[in-house]
């Protein structure tokens, strides 16, 4: 029996003297029960981790606070509680956020080091050693400028938008190759560095502000769109509309003045058609002059290679959210609705004493008679139901998480809890869907709606 009580109750004697109204006699709650602390039992949900049992401690990072600093703080607060515990008792991570933040950061910095390295190469070798400086400088400036943005309108960096960021890497510097081309070419014709720039200016800001926009324009579905998976990618529009506008307000600003500053002297070409006749310009045109005599073989081949490319498409799986890249594995375990939690324990014991026993799961967490806490943002945790449990199973890599699913898998197949349904699964990107494909049956009648999900569950059989 539950009881709902107001009132603070900080002792089991406060407990004892509470009235209780019967035939109308006052009588303690001690003169007709027992009251002393204890377990609960039977038991409504158990932890488990590493077999053994666990008390759980969520910690939930402040609003506006910085992942990483936590991560740091969590770690000396943790070496200085197990210092304290008594012998048996310690205090372990099950998850710690703070290294797939690490972790993330440090794929974005290095994408963003060898997008800087690919365009300051190429422009090294195609526009020489100063204007590369004058492109490269571009990328830096529009990060910063991006990150300012970020903070005042409030925006994290997470996963989104190290993504978002990732994905524009490569368009940030459009804007300033065509600003610094435009330049190095009138400078060629004649025109002084401050006349050039100027130039540059009045004649591409316009045209590069009107593709910029439409780039942008492109991922609008996804800032607005009225649904879960906006509401998880709608930074994605917000981050890369920001960094092509501020890339382009660096392209016909900052851009043009560097290369005043930086650009060497270039002399002037005798006549105009004379800056066109250079080398790399006369190997263009004999391509381009090829091309054109074998129009109809090259406009053939393009759209050979369209229709191999459309073919193609239906051998790449599609999925809106790809799956993460995390290295934990997800194990639930299903009894038959009705089960207790002691015959659940039973059954996701037997799953956790085989992870036990493989090199590739470092940490194993069990959660029986519900699902485990919200860990990470697209992870939906199962309401309590004693024929349910939980097992998370943290490996060192995606290789080992791989390889782990696969043999548990096999080993489930094989006969590993027979009496249970198991399920393997991993963490998502996006919303949560527990499965791929989900059918709801409503109705008035409860009788009907079971018949109507047992034929369904029969259709479906043959394809699970």
């Amino acid at each position: 029996m539950f009881i709902r009580l107001d009132g603070a109750f900080d002792k089991l004697q406060k407990i004892r003297d509470t009235p209780v109204v019967a035939q109308g006699r006052t009588l303690k709650l001690s003169d007709i029960a027992t009251v002393e602390r204890g377990y609960e039992d039977p038991a409504t949900f158990l932890i488990r981790n590493n077999g053994e049992p666990a008390l759980l401690l969520g910690i939930v990072m402040r609003e506006g606070w910085n992942g990483l600093d936590l991560g740091k703080a969590l770690e000396t607060e943790v070496s200085t509680i197990n210092a304290g515990l008594p012998l048996g008792m310690s205090l372990t991570k099950v998850t710690d956020q703070s290294v797939n933040i690490s972790s993330s950061v440090d794929e974005f910095m290095v994408k963003f080091f060898v997008a800087l390295l690919v365009v300051m190469v190429v422009s090294f070798l195609s526009m020489g050693w100063r204007v590369g400086i004058v492109v490269a400088a571009a990328v830096p400036l529009t990060l910063a400028a991006v990150f300012v943005v970020m903070a005042a309108t409030g925006k994290n960096f997470d996963r989104i938008t190290l993504g978002a960021l990732i994905l524009a890497l490569g368009l940030l510097v459009d804007d300033a190759i065509i600003a610094i081309e435009m330049m190095v070419v009138k400078m060629e014709e004649g025109y002084s560095r401050v006349a050039a720039s100027a130039y540059a200016w009045s004649h591409t800001a316009a045209p590069m502000l009107s593709g910029t926009l439409v780039t942008a324009i492109g991922f609008m579905p996804n800032g607005f769109a009225r649904s879960t998976a906006g509401e998880y990618t709608s930074n994605m529009f917000w981050i890369v509309g920001i960094a092509l506008i501020a890339s382009w307000i660096v392209a016909v600003a900052f851009t043009p003045y560097l290369g005043v500053k930086l650009l060497p002297e270039i002399r002037k070409a005798e006549g105009h058609g004379a800056v066109y006749d250079t080398p790399n310009y006369n190997r263009f045109r004999n391509l381009l002059a090829r091309v054109i005599q074998r129009k109809w073989i090259v406009a053939g081949i393009v759209v050979g290679s369209f229709m191999v490319a459309v073919l193609g498409m239906s051998l790449v799986k599609k999925q809106f959210f790809p799956t993460s890249d995390r290295p934990e594995v997800l194990i639930e375990v299903q009894m038959p609705y009705g089960a207790s939690i002691g015959q659940t324990s039973a059954a996701t014991a037997k799953v956790e004493a085989w992870l036990a026993r493989q090199a590739e799961a470092k940490i194993v967490t069990a959660y029986v008679g519900q699902g485990a806490p919200r860990f990470y943002l697209a992870l939906a945790p199962e309401l309590p139901d004693p024929s349910f449990a939980k097992i998370i199973a943290l490996t060192g890599s995606q290789e080992e998480r791989e390889a782990l699913k696969v043999r548990l898998r096999k080993a489930i197949a094989d006969g590993l809890a027979p009496e249970a349904r198991v399920r393997v699964t991993q963490l998502v990107f996006g919303p949560y869907s527990p499965f791929p494909v989900a059918f709801r049956v409503s109705g008035p009648d409860p009788d009907k709606l079971r018949d109507i999900a047992a034929d369904m569950g029969k259709v479906m059989e043959p394809v699970r």
